[in-house]
């Protein structure tokens, strides 16, 4: 009987203790908040369990002495022998190597190892190293495959392209910041973003549907985290100057010049040969336009928070004055990032950021800077200000002292979300965002008198006035689930936005020179002129991911979109936008995975269709002009009237970007080395372009079409060493890109867009099949005629003379007119490039950058356009005087042949610029401890300190309005070389 009983009760204990297979707990980082998303892994089994919203997880079929593997991005991963089954809780440290691997994507988090697309990432610490207003200047030289062109007028954006420029119209892409969707990011401090990330295929871009069809930059700001409250202090203050000029000719050179252009032309000379000895260099108009110019910028912030709350607030002030006496910009900007635990399983918060900004534009002009006399002094003997009777450009300082011109704004920028928490790894988010703007503008000219030629009798105040509304209203459904070797992380949703606008601007004469009466309505009433108008747009857009992961080998992402834009007609309102993307981690097959050379390898390709809207709101709709009053009939009366200016189709229907890309990521010895370099093939579809119906159809507006398709394709690759000798720690870093871009189709009846209007009549720009966007069209040049023998024995322009330029005859008919013009040269560089250093030893720390393209052509559209006797580059001093003298630069003239659009105006676009370095010195610990701070860094940096172009200008960065004006120089605002001295603190 008693060993009845052992054996029962010993049967017993068994069936319990292995009735009892469940095993639940908590998985925790290191400062007490629940980690979602962790996954437990039964080690030699399939089994396996994701952590819910809270960081809470329940495990099946586990047995004593198993051992379990709990692993996160971002984390060290922990393994535990399961003793029993009482709950357990895990603690992960963040793993800062596995950190710099997670990257933002659209409507989620990956680690980089799992990404399928072509993303590329810039941290915090990057980010603000460039002292500028906008944040997006941070990126040239970093990301292989975008195009900064820098913006240097101050408060201005520089312009953003990635992958080329699929489009004649808007090229730039989306900016998403903390969910918001935005054309611009002008209103954020580089202080406040924790991470940016540059999406460049389609399989990245999909999820954004219409919006994306330029690539997309998502931008992360920072947070606050659990624990005491942290305050940081930072502060840089500076000097610029600018970092390149134009030459011009002295006072001396001008007048030789211009009385060699009267000779030529039989008039009678302006200057005896007495007066040209006895003059000094005169005024170098340019070095009075410039000046060295001050910048600066503060930061503090406080973040920290609890269980049920975290917060991070910024506020910042930014003040840049211009190089270009009478230019200046300043911003304040405030930031509040709070969330919220309301419940065990709802969390809500907001990111909301305001700015507001002071801009003068009352700078010199540079254009006539260039072009005034230099015999003419700023003040004359008696201080009034110099004139000149040689010269219609009046003087430069007395336009810029009698202008008054400067805007402000505010701005108001963020969101409102909420998550909630359905089940076991399925979250619902929902979120509000709100984009608000306000932007004014005041233009005052008072009467004045300096010459003849530069005076106003009447004054005259314009204003005008921008309100922007946009409001976002997204909600999505997120999955995540593991089954053994499987991982799926999936997300559904819906998204409306409306967009408005409305503008009204208006101009009045007589208003007094009193800046408290800068209205309208205290000038003459008659001369009062107000326009109104206002547009606006919406969408309404679905949108799917399916992200999923076989053994950490096999990837596969399967993304969609269907967006419904306001702008097109019922029939075409919709796009759908789908992506396929498969990516292969050889490195974790078993014959790579125990390699000591490679630790990392990847193969990638993606597929996937984007969409465009950017046209007109109200291409769809005609527009008809009401005021015209013909005069019919016999009695010779005026009969109401009216004419269609702007011609609708309804058919316009969506522009599409097809894009595949082809990549590979490896690394050797542990990361040491990497190499990410990717293929890609964007064709973009459908062009939305406007083009001018024929006559007939009685309308001259242009007509809103779908004609034509232009292909982009190149090689993205990006290559960095880093390592550790010793207490030594360097970095080596490359980023290259290729650009071909091609017109593949325009409308068969008319394939020709001309663009690059000069102002003169002349047009410098065509784009069409089988060249480049906006590629230079003219003559090509030969040399230049020595006497009249070659004149008369070689096909020349009507009214050639010996001195003159020579021009092909490309198609041999013995005659040179327009037939004979052709491609002369592109604004697109061929080839991108960054070259990155870094070392740091003990506390000090050095970093550099180089950034540069090639293969571009800038036309000189300030040298090929003169009015008048203007100044001259010094490149004129190289002029043809007589047979032998030149066979490159022309007899000097004002106007006539040698002032047809040619290559004699085109210039070598490439560049070299030393774009950042730093060096920086942290204080000890035992040094800070003692004054209670954190972390203190102090810093020196310099920007654009080195440059090499060959283009004798301001710089060869050419921001245009349109690809079709890309590359036309018309005095751009001169790049600046910056010096600062900065301090970080941390408390």
């Amino acid at each position: 009987m008693k060993k009845l009983l052992l054996t029962l009760f010993f049967s017993i204990s068994c069936i319990s203790l292995y009735a009892q297979n469940t095993l639940s707990g908590k998985v925790k980082n290191s400062t007490g908040d629940g980690v979602i998303g962790a996954t437990i892994q039964i080690i030699g089994t399939q089994k396996g369990s994701i952590t819910d919203f809270e960081g809470n997880f329940k495990i099946d079929g586990i047995q004593l002495n198993d051992s379990i593997q709990v692993s996160s991005i971002g984390y060290v991963t922990e393994t535990r022998v399961i003793s029993s089954f009482s709950p357990i809780q895990v603690v992960l440290n963040e793993d800062m190597e596995q950190l710099e691997e997670v990257v933002v994507i659209g409507y989620g988090v990956m680690k980089k190892s799992d990404l399928t697309g072509a993303v590329s990432s810039v941290k915090s610490e990057d980010v603000e190293k460039i002292p500028a207003s906008n944040p997006l200047q941070s990126l040239q030289g970093k990301v292989s495959g975008v195009q900064i062109t820098s913006g240097n007028t101050p408060g201005s954006s520089p312009k953003v392209q990635i992958r080329g420029v699929g489009t004649t119209g808007n090229s730039s892409p989306l900016y998403v910041v903390d969910g918001m969707l935005l054309d611009d990011i002008n209103f954020l401090s580089s202080n406040d973003i924790e991470s940016m990330e540059v999406l460049k295929d389609a399989s990245a871009t999909a999820i954004y549907g219409s919006r994306g069809a330029n690539g997309v930059v998502i931008i992360s700001t920072k947070q606050g985290s659990k624990g005491k409250a942290k305050v940081t202090l930072g502060s840089y203050v500076g000097m610029q100057q600018v970092a390149a000029r134009p030459n011009m000719v002295n006072a001396q050179q001008y007048a030789m010049l211009q009385n060699e252009i009267m000779n030529n032309q039989g008039s009678d000379l302006i200057y005896t040969q007495e007066q040209i000895r006895n003059m000094d260099n005169g005024t170098n108009w340019i070095d009075e336009a410039t000046r060295n110019a001050p910048i600066q910028n503060y930061q503090v912030g406080v973040s920290g928070g609890s269980y049920n709350m975290m917060y991070n607030i910024t506020a910042g002030y930014f003040n840049q004055l211009g190089v270009v006496e009478g230019s200046g910009y300043d911003r304040f900007n405030l930031r509040i990032n709070n969330t919220y635990k309301l419940a065990k399983k709802v969390k809500v918060g907001h990111n909301i950021a305001y700015s507001t900004y002071n801009s003068t534009n009352e700078g010199v002009d540079l254009g006539d800077a260039y072009k005034a006399d230099p015999t003419m002094p700023v003040y004359d003997q008696n201080g009034y200000f110099g004139t000149s009777n040689n010269n219609d450009i009046g003087n430069p300082i007395a336009s810029s002292y009698y202008k008054n011109d400067f805007s402000s704004g505010d701005r108001l920028v963020g969101n409102f979300f909420l998550d909630y928490k359905i089940t076991k790894g399925l979250i619902f988010k929902t979120s509000l965002g709100v984009d608000r703007a306000t932007n004014k503008g005041t233009r005052y000219t008072p009467v004045f008198f300096v010459s003849g030629k530069q005076f106003n009798d009447v004054s005259r105040l314009s204003q005008e006035e921008n309100v922007y509304n946009a409001l976002l209203w997204e909600n999505t459904m997120s999955f995540m689930k593991q089954i053994g070797k499987h991982s799926i992380n999936a997300v559904a949703g819906i998204t409306t936005q409306n967009n408005t606008m409305q503008k009204w601007e208006g101009s009045e004469n007589g208003v007094p020179n009193n800046s408290n009466m800068w209205y309208l309505g205290t000038g003459l009433v008659d001369s009062r002129n107000i326009i109104q108008e206002g547009a606006s747009n919406s969408y309404l857009s679905f949108l799917g991911r399916v992200n999923y992961t076989f053994d950490n080998k096999y990837l596969a992402t399967a993304s969609f979109r269907a967006d419904g834009s306001s702008r097109f007609g019922k029939d075409n309102k919709f796009g759908v936008f789908p992506s396929l993307a498969l990516g292969w981690r050889i490195s974790e097959e078993n014959f790579l995975k125990s390699s000591d050379l490679i630790n990392n390898m990847k193969l990638r390709a993606s597929w996937g269709r984007i969409g465009n809207d950017k046209i007109g709101d109200y291409s769809k709709y005609s527009l008809i002009n009401n005021n015209l009053n013909p005069v019919f009939g016999s009695d010779q009366t005026f009969q109401p009237g009216g004419t269609v200016i702007n011609m609708a189709n309804a058919n316009l229907r969506w522009e599409t970007v097809e894009q595949l890309d082809i990549g590979i990521e490896v690394g050797f010895w542990g990361d040491k080395l990497t190499i990410d370099a990717d293929y890609y093939h964007k064709m973009t579809k459908d062009m939305l372009v406007y083009i001018t119906p024929p006559g007939l159809v009685g309308s001259k507006g242009a007509v809103p079409s779908n004609i034509g398709e232009i292909l982009n394709k190149g090689i993205d690759l990006s290559i960095q060493w880093n390592h550790k000798i010793g207490k030594v720690q360097y970095n080596i870093g490359a980023n290259v890109s290729t650009i071909h871009n091609e017109v593949i189709a325009l409308d068969p009846n008319n394939p020709f867009i001309y663009g690059g209007d000069l102002g003169n009549g002349q047009q410098v720009s065509l784009t069409t099949p089988g060249q480049a966007i906006g590629s230079f069209y003219g003559y090509k040049t030969n040399g230049v005629f020595q006497n009249q023998e070659q004149i008369d024995n070689m096909p020349s322009l009507p009214g050639t003379q010996p001195g003159d330029i020579i021009y092909q005859d490309i198609n041999g008919d013995g005659v040179i007119d327009e037939n004979d013009k052709t491609f002369i040269g592109s604004p697109i560089p061929s080839l991108i490039y960054g070259i990155n250093l870094g070392v740091a030893y003990k506390n000090f720390d050095l970093s550099a950058l180089f950034q540069g393209q090639s293969g571009n052509q800038i036309y000189n559209a300030k040298k090929a356009v003169r009015w008048g006797t203007t100044n001259f580059e010094e490149s004129f001093l190289e002029r043809w005087t007589g047979e032998g003298t030149s066979n490159s630069e022309p007899r000097v003239t004002n106007g006539g042949v040698n002032y047809e659009v040619s290559d004699r105006f085109i210039e070598d676009g490439s560049y070299l610029k030393l774009a950042n370095i730093t060096l920086g010195y942290t204080l000890p610990e035992h040094v800070t401890n003692k004054i209670f701070i954190e972390k203190c860094r102090i810093f020196a940096a310099a920007s654009n300190i080195y440059l090499y172009q060959p283009y004798q200008s301001y710089s060869s960065e050419i921001i245009s309005n349109s690809p079709l004006n890309a590359g036309i120089d018309f005095n751009t605002y001169p790049l600046t070389a910056t010096y600062t001295l900065g301090i970080n603190v941390n408390f």
